[in-house]
């Protein structure tokens, strides 16, 4: 105990802390410490997997948009071909190399520098790339006089009918399940097609 001088009279100091709180005192501060640790963790934890949702939501509006992209630059692609289909059938035009159908393939090149691409289902991805290499097959056939056209004709007129029955039933079936998720979040409005502001 120590002892303060004040004149004459000594008189013992108090102690601050009482004999055994020193112990205490460490045992509060590693629960103090502890607490501390698991708090960020698992604040650390959360907060990841919230980031990793954010990050799976806008691949999957991504995705969205670029199915409907090529949904529209198929349908163009289909209305040449029927036209192109249609002006083989008719006896009065002459066809010609020259004249062979030019279809645009912007999204469906563009596909094949993003990232999203193979997020799209593998059939979706096969049934186009099937289309455009059979197609172009049977224009090359045409060409070089290998098929007559009532025959290109026909199996062009297949094609068509291939595409819409099954890929198109298929982008049409993943494009309602985007729909459905991305609309909880707000994140597409069906009426314009715009990103959302929530």
């Amino acid at each position: 105990m120590a002892i303060i001088n004040s004149g004459m009279v000594k008189q013992p100091v108090k102690r601050a802390l009482k004999p055994g709180s020193m112990g205490q005192f460490w045992l509060t501060q590693v629960f103090v410490i502890a607490s501390t640790i698991i708090g960020v963790y698992l604040a650390a934890s959360v907060g990841l997997q919230e980031a990793l949702r954010y990050e799976q939501l806008v691949n999957q509006r991504d995705l969205y948009y670029m199915n409907e992209s090529l949904k529209a630059e198929l349908d163009d692609n289909l209305q040449t071909l029927d036209q192109f289909v249609a002006d083989l059938k008719n006896p009065n035009i002459r066809y010609v190399p020259q004249r062979r159908p030019d279809f645009s393939r912007y999204i469906w090149d563009v596909m094949g520098e993003s990232s999203v691409t193979f997020q799209m289902p593998a059939k979706i991805l096969t049934g186009v790339r099937r289309f455009h290499g059979n197609v172009d097959t049977l224009l090359d056939n045409l060409d070089n006089k290998i098929f007559s056209k009532a025959v290109v004709q026909e199996r062009l007129k297949q094609q068509s009918m291939q595409l819409r029955k099954e890929t198109f039933s298929l982008i049409e079936e993943l494009k309602t399940d985007l729909q459905q998720q991305l609309q909880r979040y707000e994140l597409i409005k069906l009426d314009d097609h715009e990103v959302g502001s929530g």
